[in-house]
């Protein structure tokens, strides 16, 4: 009791100091704003398009009040008003009255900027919107246990949804929007408003702790392409990389911390045994109706090859030789990145016949496909999958017969380290000349040597190598195919600290786990494969960081508990348990 008292206390004192953070910087922000002077203003504004582009549309707007001063305290109030939800409003309006009259008295000393009536009106205005804007949400916020619901139907769906990768409905900054993405969003969304109504507060450890330290190391990353004093940019923090890559890196580094937020949401709900295993059974369903449809594609390469719906469910050839077989994406968006996603779904179905989540009839076919839509993908990352499955056959056999485990364990080892060895040569000519995987990597360590510390951006091509294929085509590869490799030629040794961090602590909360009553052993032991096979094995065969399904198993590492209740099933009774 004392400890969990004493548990309680901590976490409470985090949350306060983190608001406080928020809420310095937010006043900081504030007073930053209405102390830039004009010239200072407008190189702001010429270094951040998109901030000028904002602006001008504000401005544009055929309206008797100066819009900027409207939507800037509009947006400080409202962000007040979330931090702060037991805080009376009037005390946050006594805040902002104060706010718009001493910022505009400030001005008195600011070179180039004059305090106006008008001014503090606007200002007042927007802060009477941001209280609105911010109550509605705290207004739903009050049906918190429906809300807790809602999150884990809407993550759910979207692990259903994680293979449809295909399909983008939108772009932002670049980048490919997905279907799962909007649902993992929204859920990310409904949780907040909950923590917001105050009756469920987000657990806070140490996975929270290095999820943060690599969102810090990430920015740092962005911050390095900042325009410098070189290209007449603003000197924001000095630099030799130009701003091209900037806004790039940017939505790059949200969608980062997009990322990192659905591995939170998922770690908060996969505390319940209950929903661990519903997560599993998702993850399952998702990869059988995505196996079942790469058996459709191989059959249909033979027997309809012309068919217009086979092509997308197809992948190019790459470095392997062409010839009459199929190598199957699904609904994937390559290859690789299907058999990095089966990897994790062969284990949680193992898992799942282990405790007869599902009977021995129905696995069988479910494993059969997922073993063949695997294979058929004719990837690297198959050595991940050899890897667990052989692991899986010695956890289970090695009491009973300790030297056909072992020769198992050793073998399945054996075949990974082959396949491994096999990326660093040429297919075509093994012995002649070096693997295009080969010169992509050397090529990502010296663009690491060149920028140890903070890496060379975001999205800065990390390599930049010409391939002419064996099918003739010409390819300009500037991806690391590495996750390690990326990580470093982007964010340098803080990136690399912080992704590894994160991966020991993973590790480690995983092996602890599997310490204690064995539905939990179990479901441990099986994401800790599912995390070495594809993220760890997987992650020296290509670039996956930023891999959505890998971030939800990252969620579900995160969320083991340091005990399970015996039943597995055993659902809260209160919905919004």
């Amino acid at each position: 009791m004392v400890l969990r008292m004493a548990d309680a206390v901590v976490r409470a004192a985090r949350q306060r100091i983190a608001i406080l953070v928020a809420l310095a910087v937010l006043g900081l922000a504030v007073v930053t704003a209405m102390a830039l002077t004009s010239n200072a203003m407008s190189d702001i504004r010429g270094a951040f398009p998109p901030l000028s582009r904002a602006m001008n549309w504000l401005e544009g707007l055929d309206t008797p009040f100066d819009m900027d001063h409207v939507a800037f305290f509009a947006l400080v109030t409202c962000a007040i008003r979330l931090l702060l939800p037991r805080l009376r409003w009037w005390w946050i309006a006594l805040a902002v009255v104060a706010m718009a009259a001493g910022t505009e008295l400030m001005q008195f000393a600011v070179p180039g900027r004059t305090p106006k009536l008008q001014d503090a009106r606007d200002d007042l205005l927007g802060g009477g919107i941001g209280l609105l804007l911010g109550g509605f949400p705290l207004w739903l916020a009050r049906f918190t246990p429906h809300q807790l619901g809602v999150s884990r139907a809407l993550l759910l769906a979207g692990v259903v949804m994680l293979p449809l990768q295909q399909w983008s409905p939108l772009q932002a900054f670049g980048f490919p929007g997905l279907v799962s993405d909007g649902l993992f969003a929204a859920a990310v969304g409904v949780r907040a408003l909950a923590w917001l109504g105050g009756q469920a507060p987000l657990r806070i450890n140490k996975f929270h702790g290095w999820l943060l330290a690599y969102l810090i190391a990430m920015g740092l990353a962005c911050m390095t392409a900042w325009p410098g004093p070189d290209n007449g940019g603003w000197i924001g923090m000095a630099c030799p990389l130009p701003s091209p890559y900037l806004w790039t890196s940017v939505g790059k580094w949200i969608g980062i911390a997009y990322l990192a937020g659905v591995a939170v949401v998922v770690a908060d709900f996969a505390r319940d045994a209950w929903f661990m295993k519903e997560l599993a059974l998702a993850w399952i369903v998702a990869a059988a109706v995505t196996s079942v449809i790469s058996m459709l594609a191989i059959i249909a390469f033979y027997a309809a090859p012309d068919a217009t719906w086979l092509q997308p469910l197809l992948s190019h050839y790459g470095s392997l030789p062409p010839g009459n077989y199929p190598r199957v994406q699904s609904l994937f968006a390559d290859a690789n990145m299907l058999c990095n996603y089966l990897v994790v779904a062969v284990c949680l179905l193992l898992l799942a016949h282990r405790f007869n989540w599902i009977s021995h009839g129905i696995f069988k076919t479910p494993f059969a496909l997922m073993l063949v839509a695997g294979l058929a993908t004719i990837s690297p990352g198959l050595g991940g999958l050899v890897l667990v499955l052989a692991t899986w056959v010695w956890l289970l056999t090695r009491d009973r017969s300790p030297k056909t485990a072992l020769a198992i364990l050793l073998a399945g080892c054996g075949l990974a380290l082959l396949i491994y060895a096999g990326m660093w040569l040429n297919l075509a000519d093994p012995f002649a000349t070096e693997s295009v995987r080969a010169r992509i990597w050397q090529q990502a360590v010296q663009t690491f040597l060149a920028h140890p510390l903070r890496g060379a951006g975001l999205t800065v091509p990390v390599v930049g190598v010409a391939f002419t294929d064996p099918s003739g085509g010409q390819q300009w590869l500037t991806d690391a195919y590495n996750t390690w490799l990326n990580v470093g030629g982007q964010a340098g040794l803080l990136g690399i600290a912080a992704l590894a961090g994160l991966c020991v602590w993973l590790l480690r909360n995983a092996w602890r786990a599997a310490g204690r009553t064995d539905v939990s052993a179990a479901t441990a032991l099986a994401l800790l494969l599912s995390f070495v096979g594809a993220f760890g094995y997987g992650g020296l065969t290509g670039s996956f960081e930023d891999a959505r399904h890998l971030w939800v198993l990252i969620g579900m590492l995160g969320g083991l508990p340091r005990q399970y209740d015996r039943r597995a099933d055993a659902r809260p009774v209160a919905s919004g348990a």
